[in-house]
């Protein structure tokens, strides 16, 4: 998933090219079904995560120490009913949230997971942990795009209600700002669908076949480009099983120049170039891509005013961003959070 928000942030507006279906594959070739498939009643954990090292290019870039970014966002996946049209209506509840963030002798982290980390906690753990169990509705369609999305702006906005007038809220409004931004209805219809659907071809594929896809994604500072190429890579055996491996390349490019005044460009960055490349793994007996592995590099721009740089001038960062989605099965995920449990008191004696 590809983005420099606080969640992964890719858009509809797709377009799918390049892709011959089964019809015109020869009939001794191999082939897949690769798409999404959900049965009503049945719940999975889906996880993503990443992990950002930030460091400013030129300037004294070299001299400045990296910042390091870790961040994870967990939900429970639950299918609840298919509609005579084919779509299909998902309850996704938050379970997870981490942050970590290191910048020279500062560590500041969150994990909805743990107690404590150990570590300094985190100033948006105040905002965080109330998110914890709040639900979402994805309604998607039978090609993938979204129907409806809704419930994740109202949370967000009765937890800033409550720490408007608090001194832990007080330090934290401009980052509370930010996540209005990725907290929107809108911004969840691209996170929790569209950006987590685009890669599927939704039909037959051969090995070394390819599928490329293009859209833009609106952004504040200016709408945000993506192309990807995707290909089948090989068909894994695993026991009985048939796994589909694909392998990924993207670029994103945002064309407009970054502003250099008003709320916006306080906020977000701008001038976004980046590549990454990734591989994914489709198991037909869940449905879904159970992994995906991706590392890139992005340059931005900060605007002056979140930069600390002279007046009407913005600093650009350069970015290396490593991120993980997987799929877990309930017993999975708690035997994860058992883990865990299992660490911190290691920790703590």
């Amino acid at each position: 998933m590809f983005g420099s928000s606080v969640m992964p942030v890719r858009r509809g507006f797709v377009i799918l090219l390049a892709l011959p279906c089964a019809s015109a594959l020869h009939a001794q070739e191999e082939t897949i079904l690769i798409a999404p498939r959900f049965t009503p009643g049945e719940s999975h954990y889906c996880e993503w995560s990443r992990n950002v090292v930030s460091r400013l290019t030129g300037g004294g870039g070299e001299r400045e120490s990296a910042k390091r970014f870790r961040e994870t966002w967990g939900v429970i996946e639950k299918a609840e009913e298919q509609a005579p049209d084919g779509s299909t209506k998902l309850t996704l509840t938050l379970d997870r949230i981490a942050h970590e963030f290191e910048s020279g002798a500062l560590s500041q982290a969150f994990d909805s997971d743990l107690a404590s980390t150990g570590k300094a906690e985190h100033p948006m753990a105040v905002v965080f942990r109330p998110l914890i169990g709040q639900s979402m509705t994805l309604v998607l369609n039978k090609d993938g795009s979204v129907k409806e999305f809704r419930g994740l702006s109202g949370p967000l906005e009765r937890i800033a209600a409550e720490l408007a007038n608090k001194p832990e809220g007080a330090s934290i409004q401009d980052k509370i700002a930010r996540l209005r931004h990725s907290f929107s209805d809108e911004m969840g219809r691209v996170v929790w669908g569209e950006s987590r659907f685009s890669m599927y071809p939704f039909c037959e594929v051969k090995v070394g076949q390819e599928w490329k896809r293009a859209w833009s994604q609106p952004y504040p500072t200016g709408d945000l480009n993506v192309e990807i190429v995707c290909r089948l890579a090989r068909i894994e055996k695993q026991d009985a099983r048939r796994l589909a491996v694909i392998e990924y390349e993207a670029v994103l490019h945002q064309p407009k120049p970054a502003a250099s005044s008003g709320e916006q460009s306080k906020v977000f960055a701008a001038n976004l170039e980046g590549r990454f490349k990734g591989t994914a793994m489709y198991d037909p007996q869940v449905g879904l891509y159970v992994s995906d592995q991706e590392i890139g590099e992005i340059e931005l721009d900060v605007a002056a005013e979140t930069s600390g740089a002279e007046p009407g001038k913005a600093q650009r960062y350069h970015q290396r961003i490593e991120s993980r989605t997987s799929i877990l099965t309930l017993p999975q995920r708690n035997a994860q959070k058992e883990k865990a449990e299992r660490a911190e008191q290691r920790r703590g004696k």
